[in-house]
């Protein structure tokens, strides 16, 4: 059901007038207005086999505008049959982004990678994990997607799936 804004009427809600409140509802309804969150959700299972290439992921990445700056966060379902092929990701931004990226996982990884540098790796096993990625993205002049991509860390001639439901979380900072 869509939110309707309510008149408040003297006497309903009180000591507050019917103007205070109505001010107050306004305030609210235009500050979060300017929340600005982006979630996409991986919509279907994706299989890289035998391939240490990075890959664009085919549901994650959303569009950013020139000069915004985004603080996302990045959950990843994945699984491969043994741990050998392991799994490396990055994010590609547009032109003239620079920015920040971690990975969050089942071991813990300290390293704060610049994006497009090295590619942060996770060990997998045969049971499913979720690891996680925080970045901090700021755009420049170009217009253009944050783009999640993976690969086997070591090709291996076995499926390495990122799981649907995996999701990006972006918060608008500016």
């Amino acid at each position: 059901m869509p939110y309707t804004k309510t008149t408040w009427v003297n006497g309903v809600a009180p000591p507050i007038s019917a103007a205070n409140l109505n001010k107050l509802e306004t305030q609210y309804d235009e500050a979060l207005a300017t929340v600005a969150i982006t979630r996409v959700r991986k919509a279907a299972d994706e299989i890289v086999n035998n391939s240490d290439v990075l890959q664009n992921d085919d549901h994650l990445l959303f569009a950013v505008a020139a000069n915004e700056v985004w603080e996302l966060t990045i959950n990843i379902l994945a699984l491969s049959a043994t741990a050998t092929p392991d799994l490396k990701a990055n994010i590609t931004v547009p032109a003239g982004a620079t920015g920040a990226l971690q990975w969050i996982g089942s071991t813990s990884y300290t390293e704060t990678y610049a994006i497009g540098g090295l590619n942060p790796m996770f060990a997998l096993v045969a049971t499913l994990g979720l690891f996680q990625l925080k970045a901090i993205v700021v755009n420049g002049a170009n217009a253009g997607n944050v783009q999640f991509q993976w690969a086997q860390q070591t090709a291996t001639a076995e499926n390495t799936t990122v799981k649907a439901n995996s999701c990006i979380i972006a918060h608008k900072l500016a």
